[in-house]
């Protein structure tokens, strides 16, 4: 080996084994690396460089491309650095990984060689700029006491600037980051202090409803509070956490004075009102983040409703795998995802789409208008209420301070703000005593109105608009909004009953129509409608929509999902005779279910075919133009059950048809077994009066459709006390399975003593039962009544027009106190024997009538 040999391998051979050689690149390991500079240093205290590279992503690129292939540019790179040490005065070495250092005599030639080289020998391995090498640079100078650890240490910070700042090929170790390095050299120590001192603390920022100013919630913010009483503001601590990894311990004790707080509330009585801490992508990437806070609700036993977790939107954009999979397990185990800072990043509206959030914090830089730029400004933040609202994301606005942007916020239907207008974070002390007085905190429904997505997308596919009320305090939100007018209310009406009498009052509402409007959307209306356990209420009437008034259909909805602690009921707007879109859908649903539609004349017979099924046009009855021709083929084929026949007979008689839907709009029923293929099934004639019907003119529609699912039979299995209703109907008294048509008692369930003891299901015929019942129980002013809704003859006539279900509400005694109960009777036919069934299902409504009489009694006295 000649003098020009590499000074590394010298010094190997003079101090044999102290050199640790890596066998994959034939250099120096780390350890082994630092001391070949450092010696070098001692001997020979020049002006020097040391480089480190690092290759970007590495890690992924042995996934996709496999080991071997990450392997092979590794050793390639050792290669080249070994040829580097033989031409010039070089050290360098395998730091682990895919990490390379290199000392050298300054030179800026050979820098820029090295840089060069290393992305020609990375390329023919990676073309994606996905992986590409960064290097981190130190000059050392003529008296520097920095030790090779130091220097190399100084190279990799420089490299995380690379990261961060820019797509430069190197970044050099600077005074900047030698003053940063300096302060965590100072301040790590002294926050480890304040951590064993518990000079951390949290202070709480009100989320306050912006009608009124009442608080719905909190934020929880850290504040550093010194032993002096000095407050250090997280401006010049938090970044610094943040970059050198240490956040994670301060929000885990965040987290936990949060916990302890409302614990607190908790055992002292005070409202519980929920509180949101913040939780970072590095928290994320850091930590097991839903087993942390999963912990700690079991720890202080508080409910998970009470602890809301906000992440912020540009973890989403940054980490978007690993952020979602956190928000996932975060929402199966319970808690609230709130979206911080929402518009601050460049993809917000594509990233609702696929994310789960329960709330949107909207960025109040979107209120911070210039001049130029107000305009606009004011339709982005439209536009992002109205989105969220189409899909029913509630929004907060955060940093709310002027009484400019509360009006502007509360014209567009923003419910929810965080600000210094009502509230500055606070101390926990002050926080408590202002939610001491119950005036100031009220109940949020911010998570409670929300549904589940799909709904929600089919409730707006259907109707105009929709909006949901709470029955008890007029509290409303709309989900669906379409009209401008409408939009533009200000100030926003408080309640529904404000909303509809704006409406009507600015020209929305037919003036014949609007005693009728107040009165439907009132909440004493839907209080009835609760009370009566009616699903839903409607009415036609007429609003204004594009410059002009049309028909449209009201209803208020009671949801299946409807109760106490979710008491909120929908109101729905639906276009009545213009949706082209809903009258499709009937057409579609009437050509799977309809058999035969026929549009006839009453007077002469005469049939307009609209629809008729392939078994009828083959055997030619399309061509009859009269309902006789082509009924009487329809008999003479023998299609129709023997023992229907003569009742099919005279149901379609097309004088008898006419003159009784000139008596009544009520539409004629038959339901009877015809022939399809080669067996009898079960359908059902409908005749109606056709919209074109007149008295002068009688149009009648007839129907033919199967019906078969409504014959199911009875099976004494399928009554077991583990499949009963009463463990789904908790005021179900009792369940009676009745034959109609041979007047016998079947079987029965959950009967009562009193039943027992009065002989209600003591002879196989139901009646004798009935009259028991009637004598012992029901008061004298329903017997008659009771009587004649149980009657045989009138059962059997009810189901022959049609009628599948019948109720009856009446009182009767309990422990010798009259309460009030209601019959609800289902009728079927047996499939098998072909008799006609009835289930009995008798339930107690008493409180459910008592509230509806005293309502009924509150309207009547106010009209009064």
């Amino acid at each position: 080996m000649n003098e020009n040999d590499n000074v590394q391998q010298n010094t190997a051979k003079k101090k044999k084994g102290a050199v640790n050689i890596d066998q994959l690149t034939g250099l120096p390991l780390m350890r082994s690396y630092w001391n070949l500079v450092a010696e070098k240093i001692e001997s020979n205290p020049v002006c020097s460089t040391m480089m480190s590279v690092n290759i970007l992503n590495f890690q992924y690129f042995n996934k996709w491309y496999g080991r071997d292939k990450g392997d092979a540019l590794l050793a390639e790179l050792g290669k080249y650095f070994q040829q580097l040490c033989h031409d010039h005065d070089m050290i360098a070495g395998y730091m682990g990984n895919d990490y390379f250092s290199v000392f050298f005599k300054e030179d800026a030639d050979l820098v820029d060689a090295l840089i060069e080289s290393v992305k020609l020998i990375v390329g023919r391995y990676m073309t994606d700029p996905l992986f590409r090498p960064v290097w981190g640079g130190y000059k050392y100078t003529d008296g520097d006491t920095t030790d090779a650890i130091d220097m190399y240490d100084y190279t990799i910070m420089a490299i995380g600037k690379c990261y961060i700042y820019s797509y430069a090929d190197i970044n050099w170790f600077s005074e900047g980051m030698a003053r940063d390095l300096a302060t965590t050299v100072d301040l790590m120590p002294r926050i480890q202090r304040a951590m064993a001192n518990n000079e951390f603390t949290i202070y709480l920022q009100p989320k306050c409803q912006i009608v009124d100013g009442r608080i719905v919630g909190a934020e929880a913010l850290v504040r550093w509070i010194t032993a002096d009483g000095e407050m250090i503001s997280p401006g010049k601590f938090i970044s610094f956490l943040e970059k050198n990894g240490y956040i994670t311990q301060l929000d885990q004790h965040v987290w936990e004075i949060t916990c302890q707080t409302i614990r607190h509330w908790m055992d002292t009585g005070l409202p519980v009102v929920p509180v949101s801490i913040n939780v970072s992508r590095i928290d994320i990437q850091n930590m097991d983040v839903v087993r942390i806070l999963t912990e700690m609700v079991h720890k202080y036993q508080i409910p998970v409703s009470t602890l809301e977790i906000e992440i912020t939107e540009s973890a989403y954009v940054e980490n978007e795998g690993v952020v979602k999979e956190t928000e996932e397990a975060l929402k199966r185990n319970g808690f609230k995802i709130i979206i911080d800072d929402f518009g601050s990043g460049y993809s917000s509206l594509n990233m609702l789409k696929d994310v789960d959030a329960d709330v949107l914090k909207l960025d109040m830089r979107f209120l911070d208008f210039s001049n130029g730029n107000r305009g606009r400004g004011i339709n982005i933040i439209y536009s992002i209420i109205d989105m969220a609202r189409q899909i029913d994301l509630p929004i907060i606005v955060e940093g709310i301070e002027t009484l400019e942007q509360i009006e502007l916020l509360s014209m567009m239907g923003c419910e929810y703000v965080q600000g210094y207008y009502f509230y500055q974070p606070m101390s926990i002390e002050s926080f408590e005593t202002l939610i001491s007085d119950k005036n100031n905190v009220t109940t949020s429904n911010i998570h409670k109105r929300k549904m589940t997505r799909s709904y929600l997308q089919d409730i707006t596919a259907y109707f105009w608009k929709v909006a949901e009320v709470n029955p008890w305090t007029g509290e409303y939100h709309f989900i669906k909004k379409s009209e401008v007018k409408d939009g533009i209310m200000s100030p926003r009406p408080q309640t529904i009953e404000d909303y509809s009498k704006r409406y009507v009052e600015t020209g929305m509402v037919h003036q014949s129509d609007s005693d009728a409007f107040i009165h439907e959307t009132s909440i004493v209306a839907t209080q009835l409608q609760i009370a009566k356990n009616q699903h839903r209420r409607r009415v036609h009437l007429r609003c204004m929509k594009d410059g002009r008034y049309v028909w449209i259909t009201f209803e208020c909805i009671v949801p299946n999902v409807f109760s106490k602690s979710n008491p909120w009921v929908l109101y729905t707007w639906k276009i009545a005779d213009t949706d082209v879109a809903a009258r499709q859908d009937t057409m579609n649903l009437i050509d799977k279910t309809c058999k035969t539609i026929l549009k006839m004349d009453g007077y002469t017979g005469m049939c307009e075919i609209i629809q008729i099924d392939s078994e009828e046009e083959n055997l030619g009855y399309h061509i009859s133009k009269h309902f006789d021709t082509w009924n009487h083929n329809i008999i003479d084929n023998h299609l129709i059950h023997p023992e229907e026949l003569q009742a099919y007979k005279k149901f379609t008689d097309v004088k008898h048809m006419t003159e009784r839907l000139a008596l009544s709009d009520n539409p004629l029923r038959f339901q009877y077994r015809r022939m399809v293929g080669d067996i009898y099934r079960w359908v059902c004639m409908t005749v109606s009066r056709s919209l074109d019907y007149t008295d002068e003119h009688p149009i009648l529609m007839v129907m033919v459709q199967y019906i078969n699912y409504l014959y199911e039979p009875y099976s004494p299995e399928e009554f077991s006390e583990t499949d009963s209703v009463k463990s789904l109907l908790n005021n179900l008294v009792f369940a009676a399975h009745i034959n109609i048509t041979n007047e016998t008692f079947i079987s029965a369930q959950d009967l009562a003593t009193v039943e027992f003891a009065t002989g209600v299901a003591s002879d196989t015929n139901y009646m004798v039962g009935v009259r028991r019942l009637v004598k012992e129980l029901v008061l004298p002013e329903f017997k008659e009544a009771y009587m004649a809704f149980m009657n045989r003859e009138w059962l059997l006539e009810k189901f022959g027009e049609g009628h599948t279900s019948l109720f009856f509400e009446h009182q009767r005694l309990v422990d010798g106190v009259p309460k009030w109960h209601l019959t609800f009777l289902v009728l079927y036919r047996d499939k098998k024997t072909g008799h006609i069934m009835g289930t009995e299902y008798v339930y107690n409504i008493d409180s459910q009538k008592r509230i509806e009489l005293e309502l009924k009694a509150s309207v009547a006295a106010s009209e009064n």
